[in-house]
């Protein structure tokens, strides 16, 4: 395997564990960990050599941008404190540790490359850190029932607007799916339900016209059908006029 096949095995693999993830209820990189250790066990994987120059200037801005165009700044300030004490002085202990540890293990090691050493493990990946300190399932589930709230307001809202003012169907129309695009700008997960909901309805006003439209015709031959007995009534034009509304009824 020559490293532009390796290559594209790293993007597929990059792009089928994040929907693995979701499905397993596992983060990401986890996935992404334990695949790429299992790539570098095996034999025909060739070596990929990097320059180390490389790493801090082209991959880290890009992952953190992508993790800072995620935030929500209103739960950062409401977090501030522990935002702090993760990754600020979590850094400083996990480094001191560090340093402390492999001092005392490997007899000699000077107390800068113990540092040093303790500040290469101690920084948090970005990615690996928004992935797992995502939104939890009880978090999703109360922003999903939170935004049905929302837009049940809504729409309550517009129908009693409706007893007071004669809005036009249009206008009304426009107004309800307005109400539901609420809950689904705070939530998207409620397109489904709401494209759901808007297709029963549209399937209940279809069958209701549709009722609406054989009474009417009934009632159109049953008048059609009456003048064929009539005085000076011609048969044939009668016959005319109910294969109209037969072929009427058909489109």
């Amino acid at each position: 395997m020559d490293q532009l096949a390796l290559l594209l095995v790293l993007l597929l693999g990059a792009v089928v564990m994040v929907p693995l993830g979701e499905r397993l209820g596992l983060p990401s990189p986890v996935l992404m960990t334990l695949v790429g250790i299992a790539l570098a066990l095996l034999p025909f994987v060739p070596n990929v050599q990097v320059p180390p120059d490389f790493i801090l200037p082209l991959l880290l801005p890009p992952l953190l941008y992508a993790a800072v165009q995620r935030t929500s700044w209103r739960q950062f300030a409401a977090n501030v404190r522990p935002i702090l004490l993760l990754a600020v002085a979590l850094v400083f202990v996990t480094t001191a540790a560090v340093a402390a540890v492999a001092n005392s293990i490997v007899p000699g090691l000077p107390i800068a490359a113990a540092v040093a050493l303790g500040a290469l493990v101690a920084p948090p990946d970005p990615v690996a850190a928004t992935a797992v300190a995502g939104d939890t399932n009880a978090e999703r589930e109360l922003e999903h029932s939170l935004a049905i709230r929302a837009a049940k307001a809504a729409k309550r809202r517009l129908r009693e607007i409706e007893e007071v003012e004669d809005l036009p169907e249009e206008i009304s129309e426009r107004l309800q799916r307005g109400a539901g695009d609420i809950g689904v700008r705070i939530s998207p997960d409620l397109i489904d339900d709401e494209r759901r909901e808007w297709v029963t309805k549209r399937v209940e006003r279809i069958k209701i016209v549709q009722r609406i439209q054989r009474e009417m015709m009934s009632a159109a031959r049953h008048e059609v059908l009456s003048a064929r007995n009539e005085p000076g009534s011609d048969p044939e034009i009668v016959d005319r006029v109910l294969r109209h509304l037969d072929v009427r009824s058909m489109r």
